[in-house]
């Protein structure tokens, strides 16, 4: 880049950008749930219980601590 650039171009952040934060997680909830369904069952997949580890492991963890 030479001295005599000059730059032409501002960019700066839009006011509502947190309003366009809540528009963009409701216009792309569908990826969002798939997403978290996808993680749910390949953490759970391989597990024999399955998904019902997911309430069983908790209630375990509560009565070992007591």
């Amino acid at each position: 880049m030479n001295k005599d650039t000059k730059w032409v171009e501002i960019i700066d952040a839009k006011s509502g950008a947190i309003k366009n934060i809540w528009i963009d997680l409701i216009n792309y909830s569908d990826l969002i749930l798939m997403l978290v369904k996808r993680d749910f069952v390949v953490m759970y997949k391989q597990t024999i219980l399955g998904p019902l580890w997911y309430i069983i492991q908790p209630i375990l963890s509560t009565l070992i601590l007591l």
